[in-house]
């Protein structure tokens, strides 16, 4: 009987029970907040299984703060000899880590731009991304990068960053069209360059978020051109 599961009935037989996919991801996110043990912590540690304790309900930051994650009441602590345990921030623990409030309100109006206009907003380990589906590749390109600070990069992105980090992929025009947008974010004299398109790399200027506020218009300004670009293809 490996491999299947069975129920005995209060006549004493055995019901096989059918394994089905479930109907939705909300309904999949309902049973895991309400069960954490669907997880199967023996599955990922064997001999040493892994315990969940719920932080929050994963949902779209459409609707309110993400998750962004569990944390594993089993997994070690910082300082015991083994690997420390590592815990995603929700949206707003990661805009909180900005420099100040006014950093943290122009941070927002760009993310609320950005999704005006069709992007995607997501949470990454260390940063907040802005992406944007685009029939060049399969996955969504990223065009915009948000780090605490100046301090906090990626592949040498930074702070605010507005580029592309699969440079080669883009067709020559767009490859244009992003050149003329870095000469226009030169010329106004809040970014410094970053990345390295020449090898074949990320490419992009970078803002520090404790600025960004005092020019938000023009910032989201050229996001929104950043966005046009990659939505024309």
């Amino acid at each position: 009987m490996a491999g299947r599961i069975y129920v005995m009935t209060e006549e004493g037989s055995l019901e096989p029970l059918t394994e089905r996919s479930f109907d939705t991801e909300d309904l999949l996110q309902e049973l895991i907040a309400a069960h954490p043990e669907l997880l199967d912590g023996e599955q990922i540690r064997p001999g040493d299984p892994r315990r969940w304790l719920l932080v929050s309900r994963e949902q779209g930051i459409a609707d309110a703060p993400q998750v962004i994650g569990r944390t594993a009441a089993s997994d070690p602590l910082p300082g015991d000899g083994r690997s420390p345990r590592r815990t995603r921030l929700t949206m707003e623990q990661f805009l909180d880590q900005l420099p100040d409030p006014s950093a943290v309100h122009a941070a927002r109006q760009l993310l609320a731009a950005a999704e005006e206009r069709g992007a995607i907003v997501s949470r990454k380990q260390s940063s907040l991304t802005i992406s944007v589906q685009s029939p060049v590749r399969s996955a969504p390109l990223t065009v915009a990068w948000l780090f605490p600070s100046m301090n906090a990069s990626w592949g040498g992105l930074k702070g605010f960053t507005i580029g592309q980090v699969n440079w080669v992929e883009l067709p020559g025009e767009a490859q244009a069209r992003f050149d003329e947008l870095y000469r226009q974010m030169s010329s106004d004299g809040l970014a410094e360059e970053v990345g390295n398109a020449k090898a074949g790399g990320s490419h992009g200027w970078a803002i520090d978020p404790a600025v960004i506020a005092q020019h938000i218009d023009l910032v989201k300004e050229r996001l929104g051109q950043a966005i046009a670009i990659l939505r024309s293809l």
